[in-house]
């Protein structure tokens, strides 16, 4: 495997080409940039004291380009640190969403001015928040499907910052907008295409590929790939954005992660490339080429889970089961030997799709019994008490098959179990061999341990980087296990096995 830094500004070769190699080798020519048909109306210049960009009327805004803060959950307590942050321009559809929300939105702006506060609302179904930042400006986070994208609301209108190309652009019909000096720009389809009307009609011209070496003011540095497929643009505060290329303009950016001191970028044996490296103030990380977080090779965790243990019942027991040997002289709910269970495990993921455990898992259940036809004297019962234990030493494989990095993780696998079991009996018994059947009080034991086969199978749910919550069902295997005569027992047998339902906390040990 090969790494290097890329191309860092001025010291990227440039491309004529069309062609470009992506991290998996496929080849792609993007198609000749054709112009949109404009069906919207006239698109006049606003004057500067409309616009929010750094001529605005006012010089808190220069260099504003996104809030001063983002909430990591809404107002329900959902986290939202998985979210992606979306800085390039929305596309089509985003921003016909924008402007369809936007009738919401409008009716509750001016009654929400609390300066510091999000603002929740739902709206068929999209989830959108208002924020009143400290300065006084208004922002707007718009939540689609997986992503999110921020705008400004400023002058009666939605603006959006470009930071590859240092360009402020505001929503219009469903298009953005961008002005200069001289000319009116549209965005779509990745592109600027400028706006002229001649002889009564709308003419847009695709603009010139974007130069990604052109300075902008809050751009501390740009590094690129050797083949010009990504670039990692990284602010003067620390804020790095991804960006993908073609052709030498690079398009789609995507908020990547924040405190960045210097991006580097990995390489497959044959030259293509695997992977985003970042390192941080507080070290490296590495990002896949779609920008989510790249899932380590060896991946410590550790899982803590607490549910219940569900023995063996009824006729799957056997005639000459103990407990249901008891069950013909002793009123016995079997169902009460269902107890708490509480574990431990140790996980180690390996690779996307695989992960090895190791942990311990006990569980107790205790029924309480009396006999069914006789009783004391004084009419009160005889009463015992049936406890069940099983602690289990369970080394498993699982796999995830739609990916660890996936916001649900459905899990499957299989292993071995040592089970350690105990079982015993405690309480008033009635010699029947004695006259008068006298009762006396004695307690019973036994216990000893069995090898079983595991399948397991459950559903996680990361909550952020570092903690997930799951749920579990693991089946273990069942075995009958002989009881020695002389000790008393009603049966010679004992099944030992069952299964757990549980819940848990995942908590990964490395950043």
């Amino acid at each position: 495997m090969r790494r290097d830094s890329g191309s860092r500004d001025s010291d990227r070769s440039s491309s004529s080409g069309s062609t470009w190699s992506g991290g998996g080798g496929t080849v792609y020519t993007p198609p000749e940039p054709q112009a949109p048909a404009w069906t919207g109306g006239a698109v006049r210049r606003i004057p500067p004291s409309e616009r929010a960009d750094g001529e605005s009327v006012s010089t808190v805004s220069r260099g504003r380009s996104a809030p001063d803060a983002v909430p990591t959950q809404d107002d329900r307590g959902r986290d939202l640190g998985r979210a992606v942050r979306r800085d390039s321009l929305p596309d089509y559809q985003n921003t016909a969403r924008i402007r369809e929300t936007w009738r919401d939105a409008e009716y509750h702006h001016h009654r929400e001015r609390d300066r510091g506060r999000y603002y929740w609302h739902d709206y068929r179904g999209r989830r959108y928040s208002h924020y009143v930042d400290h300065d006084g400006y208004d922002w707007y986070l718009w939540y689609f499907d997986d992503d999110y994208y921020y705008t400004r609301y400023y002058g009666g209108r939605h603006w959006r910052y470009d930071p590859v190309r240092g360009r402020w652009c505001y929503l219009y019909d469903d298009y953005w907008i961008y002005q200069d000096n001289v000319n009116i720009y549209l965005y779509s389809g990745d592109r600027y295409h400028r706006y002229e009307e001649t002889g009564g009609a709308v003419v847009l011209k695709p603009e010139a590929p974007t130069d990604p070496n052109a300075p902008s003011d809050d751009v501390r540095a740009r590094y690129s790939s050797t083949d010009q497929s990504r670039m990692v643009l990284v602010k003067k505060n620390g804020n790095a954005f991804l960006y993908y290329g073609a052709g030498g303009s690079y398009f789609s950016g995507q908020f990547l992660t924040d405190r960045v001191v210097e991006v580097s970028f990995e390489y497959k044996q044959g030259g293509s490339l695997r992977r985003i490296v970042v390192n941080r103030t507080d070290g490296s990380k590495k990002f896949e080429l779609d920008g989510k977080a790249a899932q380590p090779l060896i991946d410590p965790m550790i899982n803590l889970q607490v549910g219940g243990l569900f023995p063996v019942k009824g006729d799957a027991r056997g005639v000459d089961d103990v407990i249901n040997r008891n069950g013909e002289f002793l009123k016995l709910d079997q169902s009460q030997l269902n107890g708490t269970s509480v574990g431990v495990e140790g996980l180690v993921g390996v690779g996307k799709y695989v992960e090895f455990g190791a942990g311990i898992q006990h569980g107790k259940g205790t029924a309480d019994t009396n006999y069914k036809d006789f009783t004391r004297p004084d009419g009160k019962e005889i009463q015992q008490q049936i406890t069940l234990g099983q602690t289990q030493t369970a080394f498993t494989a699982r796999v995830v098959p739609f990916g660890r990095d996936k916001k649900v993780q459905p899990y499957f696998g299989a292993g071995v179990a040592v089970n350690k079991w105990s079982y015993t009996e405690k309480g008033d018994y009635i010699d029947f061999a004695k006259n008068g059947w006298p009762v006396y009080n004695e307690t019973y034991s036994a216990k000893g341990s069995i090898t079983t086969p595991v399948v397991l199978g459950g559903i996680r749910v990361p909550v952020n980087d570092r903690v997930s919550i799951n749920g579990e069902y693991r089946y273990n295997g069942r075995k009958d296990v002989p009881l020695n005569p002389s000790q008393g027992f009603a049966g010679n047998t004992l099944k030992v096995g069952g299964s757990t339902v549980q819940a848990g906390v995942t908590i990964r040990l490395k950043k």
